[in-house]
């Protein structure tokens, strides 16, 4: 961590014992805000960008995270009814991206309006919907959101998967405005962390804010994806009849089609031939890169033409991963490699993907897919869903209780192998290279799992059909 990056968790410990020490009123709550603002001009200060650029985007995120938008957004927004819809991450983008078309031939009068937490992601979906309104999540401040919902007409809040930093008081605000909120393909709980924002908020004190706001009961439709999910938020005290178990919609957007054209471009990326083996880790977080690379250099030796491509579930570790890699294989960023001509360039033994929202096009020419969140007990497994729709042969660890239905389905179906330890990792990886009737075998009955479970998708546009319908009337 760097000497930045160690001050702001030193200040932010410091403030979570102030907030601890002080009541729960004003003071440690304007306390709470000034300090995000900080972090926010600090983050934009320390940027790999020109200078002018930082203090442009770091007043941008800052106005939108106070709800300060342009005035040619305000006029967009002023006197039109508003479909709200917040998500965290690029896998959450790619599951609205299906739903947010729909939405837009079903009801053409709204405005949609996006919002997510961070710059990455921020950039990502202005590339992705270029004609849509993206903004930053605001903070989750009384006054702030309820002088928006004053002003503006939000007659539906989608919140994809979790609730994220959407909190209570965004959440009372809307209902005392008239809107209506859903949880779309809902999971129970995915913050990790505890963080300041949970000792200060207007309720549920010293819990995760997740979890303050299933408790809240403020979401009106809660459509999970799976039976177990729905009975950890009836725990917290959910109204049942608020909750209905729709299946993961993942299972209906993962189905993908990549031309000839555009794999062979993929290849040329990679500077290798359609014959080459390629061995594909997604979503790898920083502690499971030494994995990767043992097992890697293991299998290096029996199969030396094998490549191995390494997707970094966040684009800051790319620089860790490249120096965690062995100095006598041939390492490359993505972007480094395809510009470099072919002529001119060594065939590489490792590539890492270090721009957002390409991993799942390069599911499309791997020969085995491992998808990673799922070596440490920390991070608790990742859709399984992107290489099934290529039909892959998929390999994932012990650790994946956030998708434990669908990894038991995968591996009951012979669509995936489940992988206790690198030893076994390395002897699945070499059986699959050995024979390409099993990699065959497991790769379409991966395809057939996806598709049999698909369905979720239509019934969500259902409910969002009938809340909308209902507030015309």
């Amino acid at each position: 961590m760097s000497n930045i990056g160690r001050a702001g968790t030193q200040l932010n410990n410091f403030l979570k014992i102030v907030a601890q020490k002080t009541p729960s009123g004003w003071p440690s709550k304007v306390l709470y805000w000034a300090f995000l603002t900080m972090i926010q001009i600090r983050d934009a200060l320390f940027r790999k960008s020109s200078s002018f650029a930082n203090l442009t985007s770091i007043i941008k995120e800052i106005k939108y995270r106070w709800l300060l938008l342009p005035k040619a957004l305000k006029k967009e927004l002023k006197g039109k009814d508003i479909i709200w819809i917040n998500a965290i991450g690029v896998g959450e983008w790619n599951l609205v991206e299906p739903l947010l078309k729909d939405l837009e031939k079903r009801y053409p009068d709204y405005v949609m309006l996006l919002s997510c937490p961070n710059k990455q992601v921020f950039e990502y979906v202005q590339r992705k919907f270029p004609e849509e309104h993206v903004i930053y999540t605001p903070f989750d401040i009384p006054s702030v959101v309820n002088k928006f919902f004053s002003r503006f007409t939000v007659k539906l809040l989608i919140m994809t998967e979790t609730p994220g930093q959407i909190g209570v008081n965004f959440l009372e605000a809307l209902n005392s405005h008239g809107g209506t909120s859903v949880l779309f393909n809902g999971l129970a709980m995915k913050e990790p962390r505890v963080g300041l924002m949970d000792m200060i908020r207007k309720k549920g004190y010293g819990e995760r804010r997740g979890q303050a706001v299933f408790r809240s009961g403020c979401i009106d439709y809660l459509l999970m994806k799976e039976e177990s999910e729905a009975d950890k938020i009836i725990t917290l005290g959910v109204d049942k009849s608020k909750i209905h178990i729709f299946g993961n919609v993942k299972y209906d957007i993962a189905l993908s089609d990549i031309s000839s054209e555009e794999k062979g471009k993929l290849y040329q990326v990679l500077k290798v031939d359609q014959n080459t083996p390629i061995l594909l880790a997604g979503s790898v977080f920083s502690e499971e890169f030494s994995i990767i690379f043992h097992v890697y250099q293991e299998l290096k030796k029996k199969y030396p033409a094998l490549l191995l491509i390494v997707a970094p579930r966040h684009l800051i570790d790319v620089e860790l991963a490249l120096s965690k890699v062995d100095s006598k294989f041939r390492c490359f960023r993505k972007t480094e490699l395809e510009n470099k001509p072919s002529s001119h360039s060594p065939v590489p033994d490792i590539v890492i993907l270090d721009t957002l929202g390409e991993l799942k096009f390069f599911y499309s020419v791997a020969t085995i897919a491992i998808v990673c969140g799922s070596f440490l007990p920390l991070y608790k497994g990742k859709n399984l869903l992107e290489p099934a729709s290529y039909s892959k042969p998929i390999i994932f660890g012990r650790h994946m209780q956030n998708f434990a239905s669908m990894a038991k389905l995968f591996v009951k179906e012979k669509g995936a192998f489940q992988v206790h330890d690198k030893v076994e990792l390395i002897q699945t990886v070499e059986r699959l290279l050995a024979s390409e009737a099993l990699r065959l075998e497991y790769g379409k009955n991966a395809y057939n799992v996806l598709k049999k479970n698909r369905g979720p998708l239509k019934r969500t546009i259902g409910v969002i059909d009938h809340i909308l319908m209902n507030k015309r009337t």
